[in-house]
């Protein structure tokens, strides 16, 4: 009878996670150590992500009071759940990179925004640039706009000053 209201929480925590997330990776950690798995949620967390284990029907409990449909495949053998936030790229290259050193982690899928996302495009998120990457790419943009924008301020002044005159030699002639 105590198990009940314990499962019970489970779901509505899986279920707060969920909804609380921009994506959650679904992996398959059978075969990972303790140490390996201690390793793994340490990279996760850096990557601004959590790992937690959860019951397969309980993921799907969870799953389906939030209208996500996930196959029953991917609920299936040991389940852990890789909660991002808004920098999903960091996560799933997190997941990619210690995957590839323990192949024993498969990542099974993913739910992107309510999406079900199958193994293979989950594995493509990590294919995808970070918000740090990302922005780093719009500085990199924005100076060297900045560092063009005295040369294109001086041709337009030019272009501007060499109208005046033909409107002027226009006038007087």
């Amino acid at each position: 009878m105590g198990a009940r209201p314990q499962k019970t929480a489970v779901v509505e925590r899986v279920r707060d996670d969920l909804s609380a997330t921009t994506a959650t990776v679904l992996t398959d950690y059978r075969g990972l150590s303790v140490p390996q798995m201690a390793e793994l949620r340490e990279k996760l967390r850096e990557s601004g992500a959590t790992y937690k284990v959860a019951k397969n029907t309980l993921i799907r409990l969870a799953a389906k009071e939030l209208g996500y449909d996930v196959p029953d495949a991917t609920l299936s053998g040991p389940t852990a759940l890789a909660y991002t936030g808004e920098d999903i790229a960091s996560a799933a290259k997190a997941l990619k990179n210690f995957a590839k050193d323990n192949p024993q982690l498969v990542i099974k899928g993913a739910i992107l925004e309510g999406n079900y996302l199958d193994a293979d495009d989950a594995a493509a998120l990590a294919d995808l640039e970070s918000q740090e990457e990302l922005l780093a790419s719009f500085v990199g943009m924005f100076e060297t706009m900045l560092a063009y924008m005295p040369r294109m301020v001086d041709d337009m002044l030019g272009e501007t000053a060499g109208l005046m005159e033909a409107l002027e030699a226009k006038k007087d002639g």
